[in-house]
């Protein structure tokens, strides 16, 4: 079997299955719209890793016994994504700061003596991909996150340990914009950073004025809502609060560029989609697993090529 970078036209030979060969891969229902395969095993092919990545179809009801069989047959580890994110959480036996803030899991370690560790790495590829595709920084900025489902919980958590100046929490539901307030300065005060600035941490409705104010003085909005999916959806930021030199960020990556992307630079805005964030998120997930970096631009082509956008 070969995998070629389409890019460079480069071809790899990927390592023969043996008894050798471990097995990784991402459970979910239904899991037939999965890019991770594609991604995953162009890069274990271009590293020489004995590794094949699959899909798994887990009905909700069977998420214990999908877990505890991912155990029992020696996998190496594993992917998690919608609706399992939170249910897989009771059958593990421990999880990493990010995910217990998270209260959200996307990957699973299974290490050599059985035991299960739930990660997040959400957050790590959102800011990864800021660094790598725009060379840009959070740190001591201040930030606006519209939107605090499962991967907006994910980016809050890094952000807030990341060092940002500030951040406001946007979301329409006032007990769940407060409750993620709360874990979130809870998780800063142990983290104990030494000299760091305390993050200031706040929500608010996002058609209040707080949410006005707040995107008027902010240097990065970041889109974590799946608004701007479908070309009649709205903008999730009224576009008039926007001005040059503010960064706008938006998760969603098909389309590669939504309306509030179009707004932001029509504005004069630095602008990103949310393709490298899902490359470089399953990029930490392989290095959890086998302690080794993949190629990650790879791994970006690969999804690029296979949703039909530019990996720029």
């Amino acid at each position: 079997m070969a995998t070629s970078d389409w890019k460079s036209g480069q071809a790899w030979a990927a390592p023969p299955i043996t008894g050798h060969t471990r097995v990784v891969g991402v459970m979910a229902w239904p899991v037939t719209h999965t890019q991770s395969p594609p991604m995953h095993n162009a890069a274990y092919a271009a590293a020489g890793l004995e590794l094949i990545y699959v899909a798994f179809p887990v009905a909700p009801e069977r998420v214990g016994e999908a877990v505890r069989g991912a155990r029992a047959l020696g996998l190496l580890g594993i992917n998690v994504t919608i609706p399992h994110k939170q249910a897989v959480i009771p059958f593990l036996d421990e999880l990493s700061i990010e995910a217990g803030a998270c209260g959200s899991v996307n990957t699973i370690q299974i290490l050599d003596n059985g035991r299960l560790v739930g990660h997040s790495t959400d957050g790590f590829g959102f800011l990864k991909s800021l660094e790598m595709d725009a060379g840009y920084s959070p740190e001591d900025q201040k930030v606006v996150l519209v939107g605090t489902g499962g991967a907006g919980r994910a980016m809050a958590v890094s952000l807030a340990l990341g060092g940002a100046r500030s951040l406001v929490l946007l979301n329409r539901t006032e007990s769940k914009r407060a409750e993620l307030a709360s874990v979130l300065e809870g998780l800063v005060s142990k983290s104990g950073r030494p000299g760091a600035r305390p993050v200031q941490i706040s929500h608010a409705d996002p058609l209040s004025g707080a949410a006005r104010e707040a995107l008027d003085e902010a240097d990065l909005i970041v889109n974590a809502t799946s608004l701007g999916m479908k070309p009649s959806d709205p903008t999730p930021v009224d576009p008039q609060r926007l001005r040059p030199g503010q960064f706008v960020y938006d998760t969603i990556y098909t389309p590669a560029e939504t309306r509030l992307l179009q707004e932001a630079r029509r504005r004069g805005c630095r602008t990103l989609g949310g393709l490298g964030m899902l490359a470089y998120q399953g990029a930490r997930a392989v290095e959890i697993w086998t302690g080794r970096w993949p190629d990650a631009e790879l791994m970006k082509r690969v999804l690029a090529r296979n949703l039909g956008v530019d990996p720029a």
